[in-house]
């Protein structure tokens, strides 16, 4: 079964959406075969980067 556990807030102070998604699926997965897409866990700062 795959899933992911993703949370949302916010952040009052910032007037911003806090988001935080984790993947126990991706994370089975080995380093070696994952794509650039396969991101075990995200997080404000990562998705920013996109």
């Amino acid at each position: 079964m795959a899933y992911s556990v993703c949370t949302v807030g916010f952040d009052y102070s910032n007037n911003q959406l806090v988001i935080r998604s984790f993947s126990p699926w991706v994370q089975a997965i080995p380093d070696d075969e994952r794509t650039l897409l396969d991101i075990p866990e995200l997080t404000n700062e990562l998705l920013t980067k996109v």
